[in-house]
């Protein structure tokens, strides 16, 4: 996600702020005053706390684990549901009669007969588990839903031009070229973060290369007030969306406007 430089900037700033970051270590009990902590070196540290705020995930979703339970072997991963794998496409008319989908990444559930998908942290894939990506991906099976939305459209008109016994030569150029689907291709358009103090860090790309202070090319960190006034502004563009978009009609609906 970041660089290690940006990494090293965090720590660093952490460290100033009196945080104690521990990496390589498990947390094993949480008790009511106090967590108990498995330390790098496999030695047990029970550390005293006023309050314990657990910021990670613990496990996929019920609806994720019922679905690889009923695909045991092609869904053998516990981080999550894998895509891409050997699948079978059904009739009228398949992409292939098989095809190894991992060389194509079509976000397809591996086990599936391939009109399964999956995006997002719900999956084990090569990708973060970001917003950043899921949105990219959900963007990218729109289209090709739209695709195979016409292929299936082609098939009905091809069917029945066969029928009549009309020639079908245009219509199965179409077919050849709507079938030819393109993999999904992540864009990163980079990362930000608000670390506190009011600093914030950005790991940005413009053009496949790293932007950096002064938003030249070259080290791909941005530490400066700028960089946190632009997190503000991101936060604050997307309340007022949510305000706009999800609260007010409500909000219109229950008389408040």
């Amino acid at each position: 996600m970041f660089s290690r430089e940006l990494i090293d900037y965090t720590m660093s700033t952490f460290k100033e702020s009196k945080i104690d970051v521990l990496t390589g270590t498990m947390v094993k009990e949480i008790k009511e005053k106090s967590v108990v902590l498995q330390m790098p070196d496999k030695a047990i540290k029970e550390v005293p706390v006023g309050m314990v705020v657990w910021a990670g995930g613990n496990k996929a979703r019920a609806v994720s684990v019922d679905l690889m339970s009923r695909l045991p072997d092609a869904q053998r991963n516990k981080r999550g549901i894998t895509v891409d794998g050997k699948v079978v496409l059904p009739p009228p008319r398949a992409v292939s009669d098989s095809v190894d989908s991992s060389l194509k990444d079509l976000l397809r559930v591996a086990g599936t007969d391939g009109t399964t998908f999956a995006v997002g942290d719900c999956t084990s894939t090569q990708y973060a588990p970001t917003a950043q990506v899921a949105s990219q991906q959900g963007a990218y099976l729109a289209r090709m839903f739209k695709q195979l939305a016409k292929r299936d459209d082609l098939l009905e008109q091809i069917a029945a031009l066969e029928k009549e016994g009309t020639s079908t030569e245009s219509l199965q150029k179409q077919l050849t070229k709507i079938e030819n689907l393109r993999p999904f291709h992540y864009s990163h358009q980079g990362s930000l973060a608000y670390i506190g103090s009011e600093k914030a860090i950005a790991d940005l790309e413009f053009f496949h290369h790293k932007v950096g202070p002064p938003f030249g090319l070259g080290d791909p960190v941005l530490t400066n007030p700028t960089v946190f006034l632009r997190w503000r502004c991101d936060i604050s563009v997307l309340a007022e969306c949510l305000h706009e978009h999800a609260f007010l009609p409500a909000e219109s609906r229950f008389g408040r406007y």
